[in-house]
């Protein structure tokens, strides 16, 4: 379907490769895709007459002369006149089946591909906000520290003291949120992928 034109990522592609081998659905559709085809076979070998034949050699021999003895035999096995296009519609029910079938395994895979490529944008965006997240967190401990040391110098109140704490542990809670979400995004991922993703 040309998805490798359309992800540039080389990293991401692995990862795609990776979940449709993986995906027991995709397997799915592929026989179903297989097992269409082959009827459509089976129904379009019907508009044609099966011919039969048989080959056989027999020798026969012991106090008299060996004498051999070959047979060759072909026949019209079975045919159907199709005079009301019965067999003909049958064919291209299971053409058309086939058809439905192979959509189906398409949709699957853009489906499988478009899936992969959401989870590996929400990872990479969440560990963006979490390296953001932990910076800030970095820079208001920093700010903490020094505003302590200015509290105890008596340049700043102890409202000024209590709200750069606030910031700190909002801070925390923040960086605490996003590695959690990263850690669920590499679940999903993992999951999508059919087996773990490297880092």
């Amino acid at each position: 379907i040309g998805w490798r034109e359309f992800i540039t990522d080389e990293r991401l592609r692995q990862v795609i490769a990776l979940a449709l081998e993986n995906n027991r659905d995709l397997r799915v559709a592929m026989l179903n895709v297989d097992r269409a085809r082959a009827q459509y076979r089976i129904q379009r070998a019907d508009r044609v007459p099966a011919v039969g034949g048989s080959v056989s050699a027999e020798r026969t021999g012991g106090d008299a002369p060996t004498s051999d003895n070959y047979t060759a035999s072909v026949g019209l096995a079975s045919f159907e006149l199709d005079l009301f296009g019965r067999v003909r519609n049958l064919s291209e029910a299971a053409l058309q089946q086939y058809f439905a079938q192979d959509e189906n395994r398409r949709a699957a895979q853009i489906a499988l591909i478009a899936e992969v490529s959401n989870a590996w944008m929400t990872l990479a965006a969440d560990q963006s906000l979490l390296a953001i997240t932990q910076a800030t967190l970095a820079t208001y401990q920093e700010s903490l520290r020094l505003t302590e040391r200015r509290h105890e110098l008596g340049a700043v109140s102890g409202l000024e003291l209590a709200q750069a704490r606030t910031l700190v542990e909002t801070a925390r809670a923040n960086a605490a949120l996003y590695a959690g979400m990263v850690e669920q995004d590499r679940h999903a991922l993992d999951l999508l992928a059919g087996s773990p993703v490297a880092a």
